[in-house]
């Protein structure tokens, strides 16, 4: 990196962008430039810590219902304790900026590298913002909404522990219990996607929940969507599927907790619940099925919170900002 930023033509201070641990390997190429004369900015991004991250897996019950995979993450743990947790405090302490998209993450960081960091929170957006063919103007209605059929529920997440998919199987059948009429589908891999796929059929879900594990493109399967549901556990920062869903003009229930409820407002933009509680999902989910004005008024909502917050042009001006700020030509 060094090697070629010393060489390399444009104005200078070059801009160093590291995220995560690897905020150390930017740093370490600033002080080689500083030697030889070449002025340099370390920029470093932040989601979360790796230690706070593993030990979230480590101690969700979930887990353990797979050996291989805590063992796995078992294994992995003192090594991020120890060698990443210092990779990441020599990274951020040596950057110019230290890159947030939550005031969450901010308090995390600051607990565990040191009140000292110079963190900035700034615009972010999801990489469907950058599709020019994903312009509000070519995005049509849900089809059930064209065409009378019965709603579509939508969840786009992993099949890992945090991600609350199994609440979110317990709230359909409580739905089905109550004479809701819906289909959902649960789009998106992950270890426990087995397991969910036996919890559909023991809750006799089969015939209205789909679950197809990965799929190429996630957009299509949001635009189906009449309503977009995230029940995540614990999130640490957010999620790039609720911004993907806010971009579609989607009604959002989600879980109230982490960046989540930073990205949204209740009864605004989305519905909120209490995490890991299957009952309160379901009434939630239940009203915006129940309601369409409720369900326009919050894709309505989320639309606007999107272009606002987490366009592509958001994002973009809140960073050249920033590089213009530390000395940057961009």
């Amino acid at each position: 990196m060094a090697a070629y930023l010393e060489t390399a033509p444009g104005p200078v201070p070059h801009v160093i962008h590291g995220f995560g641990m690897w905020a150390q390997c930017a740093a370490s190429a600033q002080a080689i430039l500083a030697r030889r004369g070449v002025p340099a900015v370390v920029v470093a991004s932040a989601y979360a810590t790796a230690a706070r991250a593993l030990g979230g897996v480590l101690r969700d019950p979930r887990s353990h219902g797979d050996l291989r995979f805590w063992m796995r993450y078992a294994r992995l743990y003192p090594w991020t304790r120890t060698v990443i947790w210092q990779l990441e405090r020599r990274g951020y302490r040596r950057a110019q900026a230290v890159l947030v998209n939550y005031e969450s993450v901010a308090r995390v960081l600051r607990e565990t590298h040191g009140a000292e960091l110079n963190i900035r929170r700034i615009p972010y957006a999801a990489p469907a913002a950058f599709n020019p063919n994903l312009d509000p103007g070519t995005i049509p209605p849900p089809a059930s909404a064209l065409h009378g059929d019965v709603p579509l529920i939508v969840s786009v997440s992993r099949h890992d522990p945090p991600k609350g998919l199994d609440v979110l199987l317990r709230a359909l059948a409580a739905l089905r219990t109550q004479g809701i009429r819906f289909r959902a589908r649960l789009v998106g891999p992950g270890h426990l996607l087995g397991a969910h796929r036996r919890l559909a059929d023991h809750l006799a879900l089969s015939d209205l929940v789909e679950i197809p594990g990965r799929v190429d493109d996630v957009f299509c399967h949001l635009l189906d969507a009449d309503v977009f549901v995230l029940p995540s556990l614990r999130e640490v920062s957010g999620s790039i599927s609720v911004l993907e869903a806010m971009q579609a003009g989607k009604a959002i229930v989600a879980s109230a907790v982490d960046g989540m409820i930073e990205d949204l407002e209740h009864e605004r933009s989305a519905l909120l619940v209490p995490p890991g509680d299957a009952g309160a999902l379901a009434q939630a989910i239940g009203r915006v099925l129940d309601d369409g004005q409720l369900r326009a008024m919050l894709g309505s909502g989320a639309r606007t919170e999107f272009e606002q917050r987490f366009s592509a042009k958001a994002m973009v001006r809140g960073i050249a900002e920033l590089y213009a700020e530390l000395g940057v030509s961009t």
